[in-house]
């Protein structure tokens, strides 16, 4: 079957794009061939065109509304915002022009915060997936001209839908609906032993600096924290700044409480893998994870996790939870509760939670996270769709036309 893929960006340490990436590979040997929509030609474009994947490129922005925040966003929105309506009109002409020429069997976005690909399937009447990762309008991506617009899509006939998490999929109200399925993003599938890392006392967060990752929050906890130790860990923060303006407000907060010697952001970073296994903790702050994707490389890294237990990083501590039967990782919801587990953190020796990485290892390399069994999910997923619309087609065919009233007996 062909496929044809939207993504919305092409950034290679975007989680959406990892996932994607890692799932493609799991798919072509099934009988799946690609083609692949990007936005640029940048980062992830050109190891799909190494590999030999036909890709169409064609400038577009995400389905939602332009940043609002600081004077200069907020002159140049109405400019932003028509700009992107302009350049989504224009990509869904070009793209379906060029996808006619494929004989794709469905189209398959990557993210919910992208309209597209729905449009796009639209016009070549074949089904189309959404690809749900995100909360949306709960992490500030408003979708134009509304959150509605979305739910409303996700109810039209011919669409369907993968949730990367059970709580995603309740939150879209899709739970009972048989044109939805949950798929975790899973990870590598090659299982290796657990590293077991000498770990050097600094506590890290992985993810990019934007309010939806909750960074007010681990600093809030970690002032708290640092006031109350004789010599507290660093904080290191690895991620690239998505939002200068809160980025800036972050440091106003550390310099205000005096925490330059502490609290080091360290930008976008190629050894993520190496600072997981060295961290003392990997500190998950954000309200709204899809999935919690850090988690599991945390996890498979030997690295003791303390995470905020709400949507897709509680779910994750209650499938350990479920499977180990007992805690799998350090649990908070209020700054408080984070300050206090960071305080324990310092006062014991790392060992002390070796029982906790060991349970969230075998947790991450058990069944329900394999990579090869949810790609097969996803396949499966493919080929109930196109049965689905096979019968969808072939009973509204086997529908008798209406007689016209003036030609029916009397």
């Amino acid at each position: 079957m062909t496929i044809l893929y939207v993504l919305h960006t092409t950034n290679p340490g975007n989680g959406a794009s990892v996932a994607f990436m890692s799932m493609l590979q799991g798919l072509i040997p099934l009988g799946v061939t690609p083609v692949v929509v990007l936005p640029d030609q940048e980062g992830i474009y050109h190891e799909l065109k190494r590999q030999g994947v036909e890709i169409i490129c064609s400038r577009y922005r995400m389905s939602t509304f332009p940043y609002l925040k600081g004077m200069k966003n907020k002159v140049l929105f109405l400019p932003r915002l028509i700009a992107r309506l302009i350049l989504t009109h224009q990509a869904i002409r070009n793209i379906t022009r060029q996808a006619k020429e494929c004989h794709v069997d469905m189209v398959h976005t990557n993210t919910s915060v992208l309209s597209i690909g729905y449009h796009v399937a639209k016009r070549l009447s074949v089904p189309h997936v959404y690809h749900i990762r995100e909360y949306a309008d709960k992490i500030g991506l408003h979708i134009i001209p509304s959150q509605h617009t979305l739910v409303s899509q996700l109810g039209a006939p011919h669409s369907y839908a993968i949730c990367i998490s059970r709580d995603l999929q309740a939150y879209y109200r899709l739970s009972d609906n048989n044109r939805s399925v949950v798929s975790y993003d899973g990870g590598d599938t090659q299982q290796e032993p657990m590293p077991h890392n000498k770990k050097e006392p600094f506590f890290l967060l992985v993810g990019r600096v934007q309010q939806a990752k909750g960074l007010e929050l681990l600093l809030e906890a970690y002032a708290s924290y640092h006031a109350q130790i004789q010599r507290p860990y660093p904080l290191y923060i690895a991620g690239g700044i998505a939002d200068a303006h809160y980025y800036h407000r972050l440091i106003a907060f550390v310099r205000a409480h005096d925490l330059d010697e502490s609290v080091n952001f360290m930008g976008q970073r190629r050894d993520v893998d190496q600072l997981m296994q060295r961290a003392v903790a990997l500190i998950l702050t954000s309200p709204y994870e899809g999935f919690g994707l850090t988690f599991m490389e945390a996890a498979r890294k030997g690295c003791l996790i303390i995470g905020r237990y709400t949507t897709g990083v509680k779910e994750q501590m209650d499938n350990g939870k479920e499977l180990e039967g007992t805690d799998i990782a350090l649990a908070f919801q209020t700054t408080s509760q984070l300050a206090s587990i960071m305080i324990d953190v310092t006062k014991h020796t790392p060992n002390h939670y070796d029982l906790y990485r060991e349970r969230a290892y075998r947790t991450v390399c058990s069944e329900i996270y394999d990579q090869k069994r949810n790609v097969q999910r996803v396949f499966d997923f493919y080929n109930q769709i196109i049965q689905r619309e096979k019968n969808e087609t072939k009973n509204n065919s086997s529908i008798p036309a209406a007689i016209p009233p003036h030609t029916r007996e009397r």
